[in-house]
């Protein structure tokens, strides 16, 4: 797994696609997921670190949880694997 491919629609683009990178690390604990956010020109999620031993659907909820805290989930299209 290389990365996590959203579709969202944009109130003012139309349909926007862009890859959240999944980076396997193996100097953090096992089970843990850490977010690495943009600094310019939003701070938007990035990439994700994430122990040897997480699951791919343990990121794909973390992925989902994030976008319904930030009140986008009703205009995700499409999460997938890449």
């Amino acid at each position: 797994m290389r990365g996590i491919l959203i579709e969202v629609m944009c109130p003012h683009h139309g349909l926007e696609r862009f890859v959240i990178k999944v980076k396997r690390k193996y100097n953090i604990m096992s089970s843990e997921i850490k977010p690495l956010f943009r600094r310019k020109p939003t701070h938007e999620l990035n990439a994700l670190l994430v122990g040897k031993y997480v699951e791919e659907r343990e990121i794909l909820r973390y992925v989902e949880e994030y976008f319904i805290q930030r009140g986008m989930y009703h205009r995700l299209i499409l999460i997938k694997i890449v």
